[in-house]
């Protein structure tokens, strides 16, 4: 199974939990870098796979899908193998 390898970055939603003082509250969001396989990629989103998997019986198989919507990525590059 070849699927390409990409490298994300891409800003996420930020939370905060437990009261706190509204003038002196700290909120934002993250920037998060994330690599996996190329398993989708649409106008709206990329899904990237963590790990690829081929049983016995030839059936292909991923694990740990994340899907990150395209208006948070900042950047993608392919990477070699």
């Amino acid at each position: 199974m070849k699927l390409p390898i990409y490298q994300i970055d891409w800003n996420d939603a930020g939370l905060t939990t437990g009261w706190q003082a509204l003038d002196g509250v700290e909120h934002g969001t993250s920037k998060v870098r994330s690599v996996g396989y190329l398993i989708e990629k649409t106008d709206k989103h990329v899904a990237l796979a963590q790990s690829l998997a081929t049983t016995s019986t030839k059936t292909k198989l991923v694990d740990a899908i994340m899907t990150i919507p395209r208006g948070w990525i900042t950047r993608m590059k392919r990477l070699k193998p």
